[in-house]
């Protein structure tokens, strides 16, 4: 993909060699500049003595242009296969989800935590516990500053991929109908807000939150706000956001193993 966002995060074997110590200087001066920094701290310190302590420290940095241009990247369906000799075949299967800053993350959240956030998940208890297609399943949430993922992703045996392509388009295809209860969302909210709460007991996870509430929002998000909009959410607004998600043609596939693209049922991709 042409966009920052699907770059290789290591580089390539071209772009690391042709780094030099100018290269590294110029992207400290344009990147590591007062109005991008944030000094947080958590547990038994006092702010102003912080403050007195960074202050000479940072002061001395030149200041940057900060103004940069963010571009969506384009959102699109696809099959990618990568035959290697493995043990295994490597799945990955993914819509784009609502960006950091949308409040339709909330209902994303949700959507996760029920579809394979947990081992009380539908495609945990269908794929591994019933039909025994896989040891290692599960969903996950990327959640970026202008875009988003929401994925599955097994390892399973070749000969298991397309049963289990199809186990995962038969749950994601009944929550779209409408096949989510009150009591499944709520299971999903106690689940994610017990989470919150367990998180807010480790003075790490506390000083993180803070330095990511700063970057992304620009203000401290209490734990309490946070609760609220995910007690907020509804039956009715996960659905919508798991039709978006999961539509046809924007759905992609990523596979990674002893599979060829001709061992794929593309009708499993369909939504």
């Amino acid at each position: 993909m042409d966009h920052p966002v699907g770059f290789p995060i290591l580089g390539t074997a071209e772009t690391v060699s042709s780094i030099n110590k100018d290269t590294i200087l110029k992207y400290i001066d344009r990147f590591y500049v007062p109005e991008r920094i944030v000094v947080a701290a958590a547990g038994s310190v006092d702010h102003q003595t912080m403050v007195s302590y960074f202050r000479p420290l940072l002061e001395p940095l030149n200041r940057g242009n900060s103004t940069y241009k963010r571009t969506p990247p384009p959102s699109h369906g696809g099959l990618f296969v990568n035959n290697k000799s493995l043990e295994q075949v490597h799945i990955c299967l993914g819509g784009e989800s609502p960006s950091l800053l949308s409040k339709k993350r909330f209902a994303c959240a949700i959507l996760n935590t029920i579809l394979g956030g947990n081992m009380s998940s539908r495609l945990f208890q269908e794929i591994r516990e019933k039909q025994g297609l896989a040891y290692s399943v599960y969903s996950f949430l990327s959640a970026y500053f202008d875009t988003g993922l929401l994925g599955v992703y097994v390892a399973t045996d070749t000969a298991n991929v397309n049963p289990v392509l199809a186990t995962i388009q038969k749950e994601i295809r009944k929550i779209n109908k409408g096949d989510l209860s009150v009591s499944d969302l709520n299971a999903a909210k106690e689940h994610l807000i017990g989470g919150i709460y367990l998180s807010s007991e480790s003075t790490d996870g506390r000083m993180m939150r803070i330095v990511k509430n700063e970057l992304n929002f620009n203000r401290y998000v209490e734990y309490e706000e946070l609760v609220a909009s995910l007690e907020e959410v509804k039956v009715d607004e996960v659905i919508e956001i798991s039709n978006v998600v999961f539509q046809e043609g924007k759905v992609s596939l990523a596979t990674l193993g002893p599979l060829d693209e001709a061992g794929v049922d593309m009708e499993t991709l369909r939504f």
